[in-house]
């Protein structure tokens, strides 16, 4: 991440194309075959799924217990429309 921000930085220093609020196509097409070349797409990705895995182990009986509340409140409700038909 610090390598990127100070990328960002130094390009910020740049010629003046560097300053456009659209990247050309070129730029697109380079920073897609960079980060298919150096990984970084698999790389985030793995990142993400830890903080997400990491973010559910740690909430995981609160999210259990949201779930069998709405679980009650369900079969709670279908008994009620079925014994008001």
């Amino acid at each position: 991440m610090k390598l990127w921000a100070d990328a960002h930085t130094q390009a910020g220093k740049g010629p003046a194309w560097f300053r456009t609020d659209k990247p050309s196509a070129k730029e697109h097409e380079t920073a897609a075959g960079c980060k298919l070349d150096t990984g970084y797409v698999k790389a985030a990705h793995a990142v993400e799924v830890r903080a997400q895995k990491a973010a559910i182990d740690k909430t995981k009986k609160a999210l259990a217990d949201r779930q069998a509340a709405h679980e009650r409140a369900i079969t709670n409700a279908r008994k009620v429309i079925a014994g008001a038909s």
